[in-house]
Parts: C-alpha cells; sequence; structure tokens
C-alpha cells in the first residue's frame, strides 16, 4: 500500500495534469481527490480490470494462415487456475531434454528424489514422443 505522503503526491500530480494546449484535464470521480478514497481504493476497480484482462488473454492464440489445416491449434489447453491433483493421478511427466534449461536432468537428479516419485510413474524426454 502506497505512503501517506506518496499518495498526496499523486493526487497533486493528477490535479495537476493539463492537456498540451494548458487546459485542466477533468478527472473522473473515480480519481476524485475529493471523493475521500484513498488512492488504493482508486486503483482497485484498474487492477480487477487487469486481471481479468490477463486472464481472457490467456485463452487467446493467433494462428498463422498455414496452421489452420494443422490440429496444432486442438491440442493447445489453457487455465488461469491451479490444478488440484495427487502424485498417484500422474500417468507420464514429459520434459525436454534438450535445451539450455536441461530441465530434464534437473527434473531427474534434484526434483525426483525430493518428491519421492512412485516408480510407476514414467520421465520421458519430449523428444521420443514427438512426431517425425
Amino acid at each position: 500500500m502506497l505512503e501517506s505522503a506518496a499518495q498526496d503526491v499523486i493526487w497533486s500530480e493528477l490535479e495537476d495534469l493539463e492537456c498540451e494546449h494548458k487546459h485542466p484535464v477533468e478527472l473522473p470521480p473515480l480519481l476524485s481527490h475529493d471523493s475521500a478514497r484513498t488512492f488504493s481504493d482508486a486503483l482497485e476497480p484498474v487492477e480487477t480490470a487487469n486481471d481479468n484482462i490477463k486472464s481472457f488473454l490467456a485463452f487467446i492464440k493467433t494462428f498463422d494462415e498455414k496452421e489452420f489445416s494443422t490440429i496444432y491449434c486442438e491440442r493447445e489447453w489453457r487455465s488461469t487456475s491451479d490444478f488440484s491433483f495427487a502424485l498417484e493421478d500422474i500417468a507420464m511427466i514429459v520434459l525436454p531434454k534438450t535445451g539450455e534449461a536441461q530441465l530434464f536432468k534437473r527434473f531427474i537428479e534434484d526434483l525426483v528424489p525430493e518428491i519421492d516419485l512412485p516408480r510407476s510413474v514414467p520421465v520421458v524426454p519430449w523428444e521420443d514422443l514427438i512426431e517425425h
């Protein structure tokens, strides 16, 4: 939360806004300092809108014209929510073996022992599964 002095500076700057012709900018009631709302309260609808836009954009994928003839657009799933499942629910873990991050190697060496992954859950490289 913003300090009171910082809020006063922001309110002052907002109230002093002028257009390029030096006319004062009339603030909407939401940003009016006279509304007796805190700056954080005034920003709440903006933050909510920002969260809603992020959630909406998470489900948008643009495609090149050439991709419409493929099944790529049918393979991608996105969610803005966490998934809740038990370790026993995992059928397989797929990670890229190549690449700078070395995800496959790091997962096998560091995480598998730590999470006590059941032997029934295979960890396989993505490269072994991709279509050729």
